[in-house]
């Protein structure tokens, strides 16, 4: 789901109790041990405008950055730790690079 920043905000505070907006939030819906990974993942194009900005390159890659960081959590990859969000973030550029985009972690 693509949303604006007031919507990102609206369901960061709902689902997880954040008062800001964020680039994405995703929400597994899957059924453990039940068949394929099913989720919803919501992107914010503003906050994607606005960090493409600052990191010279096209909104569009940005949105694709964050929609590979929701498939990345449906997969099972965790962030919490800042190794694993490292590992996390170059495997996302790596994916983008393969369909074209150069976008920096």
């Amino acid at each position: 789901v693509v949303v604006d920043d007031a919507a990102i905000r609206r369901v960061n505070r709902e689902a997880l109790g954040h008062d800001y907006e964020t680039d994405v939030i995703t929400f597994d819906l899957s059924t453990p041990g039940a068949g394929p990974v099913e989720g919803e993942i919501v992107v914010s194009s503003e906050f994607a405008a606005r960090e493409a900005a600052e990191r010279g390159h096209a909104a569009e890659a940005e949105l694709l950055f964050y929609v590979c960081h929701g498939l990345l959590h449906l997969c099972g990859y965790d962030d919490a730790e800042p190794s694993a969000r490292a590992a996390m973030l170059a495997r996302q550029a790596g994916y983008l690079r393969e369909l074209g985009y150069a976008v920096a972690p």
